[in-house]
Parts: C-alpha cells; structure tokens; sequence
C-alpha cells in the first residue's frame, strides 16, 4: 500500500505545473542553443565556399605564374615579354601596321519576308 502511495506521490509531482514549467524552459533554452548551432552552421558553410573560391582563384595564378616563368627560361621568352611591355624592336626592324578596311555593304533589292 506504502509503494502504491509513493508511485502516485512521485507522479503527481512530475505532472505539477512547476514541474511542467520547468521543462518547458529547459525545452525552449535547448532549441534555442540549437538554432544558434544551425546559424553558426550556415555561417561557417558560406565562409567554407568563399575560401575555397580564393584557392581556386590564387591556384590559377599559380598556374599562370610558372607558365610565364617557363617562358622567361627561353630566349625567345624573354624577346616576347620585353617587346609586350617595353616596345622594343631590334636594330633593322620595322613595325607594320595592319588597318581593318571597313565592311562593305551592298544594296539588295527585293521584298523581306516576315515570318
């Protein structure tokens, strides 16, 4: 009888309202400290995604870097970058310019057709 009377004492203090109130706190602290881990989530994702687009981008360069520096090994190499960036020409050279003509245009007659 003493058991039953325990049992039905331990259970009406778990469903008091006090009882109650303080679960449903402790409920809304945890899915606020999970929401929080949700945003923080996200955040480090997006910063994750930009930082993976600047090594892509300094890889290219890297590429593009020891492209040009293979080509500085070379005479030829080196001949090509000095007259990009300087305009230089050897002694007996002459620069020919090359001047687009303008297109032509020619009169057609006729009916346009219209779809």
């Amino acid at each position: 009888m003493k058991q039953i009377q325990l049992h039905r004492s331990y259970r009406s203090f778990l469903y008091s309202p006090v009882v109650l109130v303080i679960l449903i706190i402790c409920l809304i602290l945890l899915g606020r400290a999970t929401l929080d881990a949700r945003g923080k989530y996200l955040y480090s994702l997006s910063k994750r995604d930009e930082a993976e687009g600047a090594l892509r981008g300094v890889e290219e360069r890297k590429a593009v870097l020891i492209d040009d520096l293979n080509k500085l090994k070379t005479e030829r190499g080196k001949e090509a970058v000095l007259r990009d960036k300087f305009d230089i020409v050897k002694l007996g050279e002459e620069v020919m310019v090359i001047l687009e003509s303008e297109p032509k245009t020619e009169k057609v007659s006729g009916t346009v057709l219209s779809d």
